[in-house]
């Protein structure tokens, strides 16, 4: 079995959210949604928040 340090999981979980996630704020996600919109295509069936 592991022993973690203080905050070690969570770093580890941060590291693993880095390589697979693109960052992005509101007024791009809201921009992503519109652009959606304009196409038919529901944001929210493409991306998880």
């Amino acid at each position: 079995d592991r022993i973690y340090t203080h905050g070690e999981i969570e770093m580890e979980s941060m590291r693993e959210k880095l390589k697979t996630v693109i960052p992005a704020n509101e007024k791009t996600l809201e921009e992503l949604r519109m652009i959606g919109k304009k196409y038919g295509l529901n944001f929210d069936d493409y991306f998880k928040l």
